[in-house]
């Protein structure tokens, strides 16, 4: 008996019809994948707006209560040649050695801004464990020794990633070693004579110190060494910024800025990593001089390509992961998206109208708290 044809003939595609089936998903994913993309990083973004806001609101709370700004970076009066604020840290150290009985170094630290707004954080037990009135420098390596169960847990809280700090955009380490040196807003670190890494959570929100009638830059805010005068912005070394001394008004004044964790260097020698921040400790150079050493090369997103001490190549801008700008908190509470094309040239000397320092660019009048210039739109 013959079977019928039709029925005998084997059910399934030819290789045709699977290349184009396959061809078809290939250009589906090709369209969608963008578009899904850009939706997580538009969530992304969302929520490091949504960060930057509720530490301009934590800002803002301090400032009820101490009736001023958080200091940049807050250490020993007597540390610091030719600054006269108060001691804020309430410590009391003698002759050339701290509260510990160790040697002042050349180069100190300090406990920042990031420290002192921890109760308005939800972080009032951390802030209880770092206590900001010991020495900051100390108190890492002591935890990090891990010497005891105290110290261990101590360490393991510490260490412990703040989301409120992270932009979900960066793709950095959440904690990293540091060797030495641990810059808080805008700076890496470089090393030095201790042997031993410490681990600190990273942060990619940096304080305005100032520009200094230069480049515009995002430096930690503990490298002014002569007064508190002499950084245009509202965070310094023992700063005690009141919303009254920002005369420019707040709308018109940055706070807060990204900055993208930019790896530049070998981490294991004397070269130098440049764009990482790191919470909770600030250093502050008595030898260093604003626009020298730590000068940028202005604009945000402007990334260094230098692995070397001396160079001045953009170490120190505002940068961020996002596409085209990056974000920032004002004095008033607000958070703008600020493009990198933003006017940020340094005219020397000045041909616009300032007040004080040779500020030039809207970038600079921003970055600045009563150098007389009001920005409109930008």
């Amino acid at each position: 008996m013959q079977l019928n044809p039709s029925i005998s003939r084997r059910i399934g595609f030819t290789l045709i019809e699977l290349l184009v089936v396959i061809a078809i998903i290939a250009i589906l994913i090709a369209l969608l994948l963008p578009a899904v993309q850009q939706a997580r990083e538009a969530a992304r973004r969302s929520q490091c707006k949504n960060n930057l806001k509720q530490l301009a609101l934590a800002m803002h709370n301090y400032h009820d209560n101490f009736n001023t700004f958080p200091p940049g970076v807050c250490m020993k009066e007597s540390r610091v040649a030719g600054v006269s604020q108060a001691n804020l840290c309430n410590t009391t150290p003698s002759g050339n050695l701290d509260q510990f009985g160790a040697t002042i170094w050349n180069d100190w630290t300090g406990w920042t801004w990031n420290a002192f707004l921890l109760p308005y954080l939800e972080q009032a037990n951390l802030y209880k464990t770092i206590d900001v009135s010991t020495n900051s420098e100390q108190f890492v390596y002591s935890i990090n020794n891990q010497s005891d169960a105290t110290e261990a847990a101590k360490y393991a809280e510490v260490t412990t990633p703040i989301s409120v700090y992270r932009c979900p955009s960066d793709p950095s380490p959440d904690i990293f070693p540091f060797v030495w040196f641990l810059g808080l807003t805008g700076n890496g670190q470089w090393t030095g004579s201790h042997s031993s890494a410490v681990q600190m959570p990273t942060t990619n929100y940096v304080a305005v110190h100032s520009n200094q009638g230069g480049v515009p830059t995002s430096n930690w805010p503990c490298n002014s060494k002569d007064s508190a005068e002499s950084h245009s912005g509202i965070f310094g070394l023992n700063s005690r910024t009141r919303i009254r001394d920002i005369t420019d008004g707040t709308s018109n004044t940055l706070l807060l800025g990204e900055r993208a964790f930019d790896w530049r260097g070998n981490p294991n020698d004397s070269d130098q990593q440049w764009g990482s921040a790191c919470l909770f400790i600030g250093r502050y150079n008595a030898n260093s001089v604003m626009n020298s050493v730590w000068a940028g090369s202005g604009g945000i997103n402007t990334f260094s390509t230098s692995t070397t001490w001396s160079s001045n190549a953009g170490k120190i801008n505002f940068t961020s992961m996002h596409v085209g700008g990056a974000q920032f908190a004002f004095a008033d509470g607000s958070v703008h998206f600020l493009s990198e094309n933003i006017d940020s040239s340094v005219q020397t000397p000045a041909t616009s109208p300032v007040a004080i320092n040779g500020e030039s660019s809207t970038l600079e009048y921003l970055l600045s708290k009563s150098d007389g210039n009001v920005v409109g739109e930008f």
